[in-house]
């Protein structure tokens, strides 16, 4: 199944070509972006909306938003899903919290 947004909020969309119409034109304009945190030079947390759950069978409800971290470009492993943007604002905001926090203790190590 293919999503795209309507005022932050998933709505099926009825092709593929429809979705990936809609998906080009977000990419540029920043509407799938939730959230994005440059923690220093080299580590970045970043939240977006894919549109595609990757569950091989459906999953309700669908896991459309993607957190993942990356460390000097490259994602280090960590990708969290979640089905709404409220919960994909919340999610980004809990793994700054906890990158910042392990930093912090690793400082005062």
């Amino acid at each position: 199944m293919f999503y795209k947004l309507h005022n932050k909020k998933p709505v099926k969309c009825a092709t593929g070509q429809e979705w990936a119409d809609w998906y080009e034109a977000a990419a540029q304009s920043g509407e799938r972006v939730v959230a994005r945190d440059e923690l220093d030079d080299s580590l970045l947390i970043s939240t977006v909306f894919v549109g595609i759950d990757p569950n091989p069978v459906d999953q309700d409800p669908p896991q459309l938003f993607e957190t993942m971290m990356f460390l000097n470009g490259k994602q280090t492993g960590v990708a969290l899903r979640s089905a709404s943007w409220k919960e994909a604002e919340n999610q980004h905001r809990q793994m700054v919290r906890q990158v910042r926090k392990a930093e912090a203790e690793a400082e005062d190590a």
